[in-house]
């Protein structure tokens, strides 16, 4: 089998039996040490889809080729959270355009673009979660701690706790003072913060 890490063959001593998910292992486990962490994968010239059930079930011997695509631990949070400070601002005028709608009483507009935002917030927390425990793990425990970014994911959900039981109570102008006067400049407050985080990271860098 011919191994491709980020363009470059490598040499390798992996047994035909081996199967290409200890490849992979063995692979990020050398690469760790560099800050590195692996990203995508092709089994000859194919990208891999759907699962990675291939890994699991094909051998070194049954490949003609495997590519392993890695990138710097650094770069893949600041190029998430660079993203999400692009989109976030679309979230805060969808937040505060459902509050509006919910203000003039139009209840299936609002729930239609409310479900929209919770997709958005679905995606927001989703980064700001895995980020948080890369740079605490891998790179700087004191960053999360200096810029409070726990106790910042933490008053997000308190707001959307209070959205859903306000929600289940039926009390509209109440989720909308929270959309409006709560939420929206909370994502508002995280959007001058990511900059501060992503500007941290590389400064580690340098």
């Amino acid at each position: 089998m011919k191994l491709i890490i980020d363009g470059k063959a490598i040499k390798h001593d992996f047994s035909g039996e081996l199967k290409l998910q200890d490849v992979v292992q063995s692979v990020s486990r050398e690469i760790a040490s560099n800050r590195r962490i692996i990203t995508n994968f092709e089994i000859n010239g194919a990208p891999l889809e759907g699962s990675d059930s291939q890994l699991a079930d094909l051998t070194v011997a049954e490949t003609g080729e495997f590519t392993i695509f890695t990138n710097l631990l650094e770069t893949i949070i600041t190029d998430s959270l660079s993203g999400l400070t692009k989109y976030l601002p679309q979230l805060v005028a969808g937040i505060e355009e459902c509050a509006a709608m919910l203000q003039a009483g139009k209840r299936t507009e609002a729930m239609d673009m409310l479900q929209q935002c919770v997709t958005g917030l679905g995606w927001f927390t989703e980064i700001i979660d895995k980020s948080g425990q890369l740079i605490t793990s891998a790179i700087s425990p004191s960053l999360v701690e200096d810029l409070a970014l726990l106790e910042k994911r933490q008053d997000i959900n308190k707001v959307l706790n209070q959205v859903v039981e306000n929600l289940t109570n039926e009390e509209l102008l109440a989720v909308s003072d929270l959309l409006e006067y709560e939420l929206a400049p909370l994502l508002s407050e995280w959007n001058m913060l990511i900059p501060q985080v992503i500007e941290k990271i590389e400064q580690g860098l340098n």
